[in-house]
Parts: C-alpha cells; sequence; structure tokens
C-alpha cells in the first residue's frame, strides 16, 4: 500500500482510480507495408500505459487468372502472419505467438472474431475476388498486454525514458495464398490469386494516468505472456500426446492445433479420441471423450474456435505448475490419425512474477 497526504491506499482502491480517473485512449504507429516474407519492427509510442494493441492487415488479393473465385479458407488470413513478439523496454519476451494463435485466443476470450462479417459492417472482409477482379482483405487481431482491458495486472508502462517497447512481425511468402483462399473451380487452384500490395498497422490502446495519482505499481510487476510453440513428439496412431506447460506461471487457457503437411487443420472428431487436463502427471481435473468436451465448450459455454483446435479453458481456475507440480495437456489420437504428415502447435496464454525484471 501507498500513502498519500497521510492516506494509507490500498492496491485494490489504486486499481480502480486507475481506470476511473485516467484518460482511455489510442495512439498508432506509422504503418508499414509488407513484402515478401517481411519482418516488421514497430516502435510504441512511449504514452502512458498499455493494455494492449490493435493489430490490423489489409491485402489487396487479384484473380489473375479468371477463375471462378474462392472462399475463405478454413483458418483465414491469420495463417499468413507467421509469428508476431512483443518484447518490452527491460527486455521481457511478453509475446511470441503466430498469428492463428492470437485469432484463437480471441475468439473464446470474448473479444469477438467475426470472420463471416461484410466489409460495411466490421473490419473483417473475406469476400473473394470474381474473376479478374481485386478485393481488398482486412483482418485485425487484439493483441492483450494486460489480463483485461479494465484489468491492470500485466500492463506496460510505456512512457519511460529507458529503451523502448518493440512489437515485431514475420510474414509467410506473398505467394502463399493458398492459406487464405480455397477456389470454389475444382480446375483452379491457389496460383490463380495473387496479393498484389499489403500493409500491417499497430494501434495501442493506453491509460493516460491522472497527475499525482497513486498507480497499482505491483500489478506492472507481472507479465501476461502469450506463447506458440511447436511439439511434434508422440504424434502417431492410437497414442497418448502428453504436452507439459511450463513451471513458474499460472494459466488461464490453452490451445493445440492439428495440421496436416499443407498446414491445413485435422477435423478433432476424426483424429482425437480423448482430451484431458491433468495435475501431477495423473490427477485429472476432467479426461472425456473429445465429442462430449466439444459439446459442452460449443453449446454449454457459447466457446467455438475453428476447426483442428482443441481448447483447454482454465480462466475460472487458473492452475499453476508451483501449485500442482505439474500441469499437462493430453490428446489420446485415434487410430486413424495420420501422424506421418501431422504437426502440432500449441498456444497457451499465462501470468509470472517478473522477480524485478518488471518496469514501475
Amino acid at each position: 500500500m501507498k500513502a498519500t497526504a497521510g492516506k494509507v491506499i490500498s492496491l485494490a482502491e489504486r486499481r480502480q482510480r486507475f481506470f476511473a480517473t485516467g484518460f482511455r485512449s489510442m495512439q498508432e504507429c506509422p504503418p508499414q507495408s509488407i513484402t515478401d516474407e517481411a519482418t516488421l519492427d514497430f516502435v510504441l509510442p512511449k504514452a502512458g500505459i498499455a493494455l494492449g494493441a490493435y493489430v490490423t492487415i489489409e491485402a489487396v488479393i487479384a484473380n489473375v487468372a479468371g477463375g471462378a473465385g474462392g472462399t475463405k479458407s478454413q483458418l483465414g488470413m491469420a495463417t499468413w502472419l507467421k509469428n508476431l513478439s512483443l518484447v518490452d523496454a527491460a527486455g521481457v519476451t511478453r509475446i511470441n505467438a503466430s498469428g492463428d494463435g492470437l485469432r484463437s485466443l480471441q475468439e473464446v476470450s470474448g473479444f469477438g472474431y467475426d470472420e463471416d462479417a461484410s466489409s460495411d459492417t466490421s473490419v473483417y472482409d473475406f469476400a473473394c475476388p470474381a474473376a479478374d477482379g481485386s478485393e481488398a482483405w482486412k483482418m485485425q487481431i487484439y493483441v492483450p498486454f494486460s489480463v483485461g482491458k479494465f484489468n491492470s495486472l500485466g500492463a506496460i508502462p510505456l512512457a519511460l525514458p529507458m529503451g523502448q517497447t518493440r512489437m515485431s512481425m514475420k510474414f509467410n511468402k506473398l505467394a502463399a495464398v493458398n492459406s487464405i483462399i480455397s477456389p470454389i473451380d475444382a480446375t483452379d487452384d491457389a496460383t490463380d490469386f495473387s496479393i498484389t500490395s499489403a500493409t500491417a498497422y499497430v494501434t495501442v490502446l493506453y491509460i493516460e494516468p491522472k497527475a499525482g495519482e497513486a498507480l497499482p505499481v505491483e500489478d506492472f510487476q507481472f507479465c501476461r505472456e502469450i506463447v506458440t510453440v511447436t511439439d511434434n513428439s508422440n504424434l502417431s496412431p492410437s497414442t497418448e500426446k502428453r504436452i507439459v506447460l511450463p513451471t513458474g506461471r499460472t494459466y488461464s487457457r490453452a490451445i493445440t492445433t492439428l495440421l496436416d503437411a499443407a498446414s491445413a487443420p485435422m477435423i478433432p472428431v476424426e483424429t482425437i479420441d480423448r482430451v484431458g487436463l491433468l495435475l501431477n502427471g495423473a490427477t485429472p481435473v476432467f479426461d472425456i471423450y473429445y465429442k462430449t468436451y466439444v459439446g459442452i465448450q460449443s453449446k454449454g459455454q457459447g466457446q467455438r474456435l475453428s476447426a483442428g483446435h482443441v481448447l483447454f479453458d482454465m480462466s475460472k481456475r487458473a492452475y499453476s505448475p508451483n501449485d500442482f507440480g505439474e500441469v499437462a495437456l493430453k490428446l489420446n489420437l485415434s487410430s486413424g490419425f495420420n501422424g506421418a504428415v501431422a504437426k502440432c502447435d500449441v498456444t497457451y496464454d499465462s501470468l509470472y512474477r517478473m522477480a524485478g525484471k518488471g518496469i514501475s
């Protein structure tokens, strides 16, 4: 707690006043053009205390062969963003995740991701170009820094003289249109389409604190970490695949994605028999049939994911290996699973205290 003019102000009150008296604002980084397999580096503005950033990607896609057009592929534009990383001024890597992992977290975290909305009502536009035409496609992902838009845990102070907070994006090849478009006509293929221009935009959401207001500085010692890793071990038919999450963190969500050799999603109901969340290597929080699990999530809890993804939601009761010795995700692969062409990506969302490395 901190004393101001003889009064002791609790952390809870400082958190409340931070949002009640601070000025919520947004500031843009200069947009950058995306070239073939580009790596873009954005320096975040030194403005206030950042809660997150909106990343918008726009690409003009042309139908160069006069084909019948196409539909959005199962994973859409997010797969074009190969990786997004965020490193703060103290050198702490807070985010190191794939575009698909970030999109999937957004689908289930309450920020919304409507891929079917028309361009006049939403920033998402997935209308495919007709013969010899072109279409500007847009995708937007909210990249969270703090635990929530009204939660200061993990927020990043940007207006400091020391260092810079940087966001980097790596993109796949411009020619990789097949990850975005599925041609309507069987005689067409992805080479009938090309990306003629593309631009990335970053808009930072931050709070400008009221002058003289006591801040919840303890919250700035925490890091919300979002990471995507590839784990291709034990990808065989009729095999139990177990993914042990790193220690020293408290987890809210994890998402596994099974992809084939063409990076297309494998349908979980056809490739996974059972899913489970295990503590201490053996104690199950749950261990049930996948078809039961996905029904509970989509109908009972309103959480729906794109094909190929399995959500492990720990947000109602966050789990930490420090409390339980080990937290592991379990997938029992079916007898029809083709492990020879598969890969498994895991995106996890966690929180940890930075032990003196944080910015305050």
